[in-house]
């Protein structure tokens, strides 16, 4: 069974919302209007940055951007 992740926004202040411990980037969604971060680099303009981070992530984190028990992460 997928997670199923919660609504609601990150409060990144200084990453630009491409770190794992934002919210909306570790699930793999987008920030929204929901969401109160500062300098936010994870938005549809910036596909280019988020993948590159994403990549980077997961060379330091292999599990990264999937949920614990291997199946995909649902966004809602």
């Amino acid at each position: 069974m997928p997670v199923v992740l919660k609504k609601g926004g990150c409060n990144c202040k200084k990453t630009g919302c491409l770190k794992m411990y934002c919210e909306c980037f570790s699930s793999g969604r987008m920030c929204g209007a929901e969401c109160s971060c500062c300098n936010c680099c994870n938005h549809s303009e910036e596909v280019h940055s988020i993948e590159k981070a994403k990549e980077a992530a997961k060379q330091r984190h292999k599990r990264a951007f999937y949920d614990p028990l291997g199946g995909p992460v649902v966004k809602r």
